[in-house]
Order: structure tokens, then C-alpha cells, then sequence
């Protein structure tokens, strides 16, 4: 890091327990990011315009900001410091995000790609680490709002996104929500059973793992359809499939089952749908003959 990023607009902790009013306090501190003197370097010494409307622009918004908590800039709130952290981060991921899209849609139609290998790679292990954030942060929060956190983080996210693409944004961050979701349902069924579980690093979640359960690697999917994407069949016996060295696995989570529309699974759903999540996972380890 070239420069030294210096707090010229110092924050007070707040005692607030409203998300919302704690993003409005990261979306505050976001826009003093931009008009910070280590900001301006940063941009000065990397050759980037000041253009809120380009993804580099973004890129430098999350750089600086994280030199920006790494300093202790953001107070010692570590709720405080995880909500500044994804708000700062989520405009670069989502313009990463549309330009993965484009890259994908164009090779299905050419056979080519825009994107170079090194620069896919690079935004599959930022969407990565993000998603990981997003995820330890409602992991520790589950009784927030499922709609409430979306419409949050679209807004977060539509920072100098042009109109006709936030509509997608808020699609794709509808999408990551429901997967985070889907996972943090799975891991309160291990735990009402007792089964020990490993979440996968970034490394596995690049291949498509998310737990280790017992030696099995799953993929966590929020739906039945989903499942049935990654078949071969348009009809599957179980809420599972064996492919590419992992199971693509559905744990019953249901959009009822979580306690009024948050990530938090409910008694009734945990009690009715452990054990059969806990015979899931026994028939996988039988399946690998492990």
C-alpha cells in the first residue's frame, strides 16, 4: 500500500441495534472514504479516474476502506466493523458480478471469453470472501429480516450501477441471500442433532464444497430445483445427487421454516427435519463406503 490512509472524519460508536440504522452509518462512512486525502492518493498513485461509475473506482473503494478498518479507523464495534466491511465491498463484487455474467453469456454464444483465466479467478475467490463475510455476519445475527437485509444491500450494492442493471443486482443478491440462508439452516439441523461439521475454505467453496460432514463434501442449494439443475434425470429419489466428488444437496429448508422471514430455522422445523437431514448424510457416508 503506497499511501497512508489517515481518518479525517472520525466516527463515534453508537449503542444502535437497527441494521438498517447501522448500514446508513456504513453508507456515511463509505462517502467519506471518497473525499479522504488517502483515498485521493490511492487513486493518484494507481491511475484510477475518479468515476464512481467504474468498476476500478469501486475496487479502490474496498482496498482503501479495508486499510481503513485494519487501522482500527471504524471503532471496535465488531458488528460495526463486519456491516462497513460488506457495504464497502459490495459495489466492486456486484460489478465483478455483471461482467462474470456477461463473460459467461458471451462464450455460450461464441465459444470465446472476454475475461481473461487469471482475472475470472481472481472474482470467483472475491465473490469467494465476500460471501464468507456475509455469512459469518448473519451467522451471528439470524434474527434479521430476510427482505429487510436485501433491500439494504441492493441499495449498498447500486452505487453507480446503471438503472437497467439493478434490477439484476437485487436478483443476484436475492440469490446469494437464499444460499446463505439455505446453509445456516443446515448447520442449526447438525447442531440440534449433534453433528460435528467443518465449513469448507475458500479453496473447497471455488470447487463447489461448503461443509465436510463426517468425510462427505456438500453442496448446500436452496431448493429442490436446484438440484434437479445439476441432474441428469428430471426426476431424483432423494433430496441429493452424487457429482464431481461431492453431493449437491437440498436439507428441507423451506421459506416457512425460517422464524418470521429471518435465517433463524424454527423449533418446530428443526425438531420435524434433523433426523431426516442426520439419515441424509448417513446414507451419503454409506454411499462412499466410508
Amino acid at each position: 500500500m503506497p499511501t497512508t490512509f489517515e481518518n479525517t472524519h472520525p466516527t463515534t460508536e453508537r449503542n444502535v441495534d437497527l441494521p438498517a440504522q447501522l448500514f446508513d452509518q456504513a453508507s456515511e462512512a463509505v462517502l467519506d472514504i471518497q473525499d479522504n486525502p488517502g483515498f485521493m492518493s490511492y487513486l493518484k498513485a494507481h491511475d484510477v479516474a475518479y468515476d464512481d461509475t467504474q468498476e476500478e473506482f469501486w475496487e479502490a473503494v474496498q482496498i482503501v476502506s479495508r486499510v481503513f478498518i485494519d487501522k482500527g479507523g471504524a471503532g471496535e464495534n465488531i458488528r460495526s466493523n463486519q456491516i462497513f466491511s460488506i457495504v464497502s465491498s459490495i459495489p466492486n463484487v456486484m460489478f465483478k458480478q455483471l461482467a462474470t455474467d456477461a463473460d459467461a453469456e458471451h462464450h455460450k454464444h461464441t465459444g470465446n471469453f472476454l475475461l481473461s483465466k487469471r482475472t475470472h479467478e481472481s472474482n470467483v475467490e472475491l465473490f469467494g470472501q465476500f460471501n464468507k463475510e456475509l455469512r459469518d455476519f448473519l451467522s451471528d445475527n439470524l434474527d434479521i429480516n430476510f427482505r429487510a437485509i436485501a433491500t439494504l444491500l441492493t441499495e449498498a450494492a447500486s452505487r453507480g450501477i446503471a438503472p437497467e442493471f439493478r434490477q439484476k443486482i437485487g436478483q443476484s443478491i436475492l440469490g446469494i441471500l437464499s444460499g446463505i440462508r439455505a446453509e445456516l439452516g443446515f448447520e442449526q439441523k447438525l447442531d440440534h442433532i449433534g453433528i460435528k461439521w467443518t465449513r469448507g475454505d475458500l479453496e473447497d467453496d471455488a470447487t463447489g464444497t461448503d461443509y465436510i460432514v463426517n468425510g462427505v463434501h456438500i453442496d448446500i442449494k436452496a431448493s429442490l430445483h436446484d438440484i434437479l439443475k445439476n441432474s441428469n434425470s428430471s426426476e431424483i429419489n432423494h433430496p441429493y445427487i452424487f457429482k464431481h466428488g461431492r453431493f449437491v444437496y437440498f436439507p428441507y429448508n423451506y421459506t416457512d421454516d425460517y422464524t418470521n422471514n429471518t435465517f433463524r430455522m424454527s423449533d418446530n422445523a428443526l425438531e420435524n427435519q434433523s433426523i431426516s437431514v442426520h439419515n441424509d448424510i448417513e446414507s451419503m457416508h454409506q454411499y462412499l463406503h466410508l
